[in-house]
């Protein structure tokens, strides 16, 4: 299933089940709990690069959870190891809040640099969260 095709798919789960059912859904298709990293740098690369030019390119491109539900999905349908990231911050006194994906330890498709940009950030390992509290170093 092509990038282009899957968001819009998670972009109506995400509205009709919700987060926590659409995320439950991803998982248990994804092909379970016991990946084995076995993608390669270039596989990686290719779904990030694919994402990224769906978002800019694509007349609708869901929005960034969406996005990077789908791409984690694809990810670990691959075999490759990925996490959900979701960071928080207050801007002009609104709760500002950005998904994006890591794999290796590095961001996928967006700024190497997003997660500097927010002050608390949620992770996902095989269907849960979890939240760093980068401002205290707290987990």
């Amino acid at each position: 299933m092509t990038v282009a095709c899957l968001v819009p798919i998670v972009s109506t789960g995400l509205w009709l089940l919700g987060f926590q059912r659409t995320l439950r859904w991803l998982e248990r298709t994804a092909g379970g709990d016991e990946i084995e990293p076995r993608g390669s740098q270039d596989a990686i690369r290719e779904w990030a690069n694919a994402m990224a030019r769906l978002r800019h390119r694509a007349p609708w491109t869901g929005r960034c959870l969406a996005r990077s539900l789908a791409l984690r999905w694809i990810l670990r349908r691959q075999g490759i190891q990925a996490s959900l990231s979701i960071g928080v911050r207050i801007v002009d006194g609104q709760l500002a809040a950005h998904a994006w994906v890591m794999a290796d330890g590095r961001v996928l498709a967006d700024s190497a640099t997003v997660g500097e940009q927010f002050s608390g950030t949620f992770r996902s390992a095989a269907g849960s969260l979890s939240f760093s509290d980068q401002a205290s170093g707290r987990d």
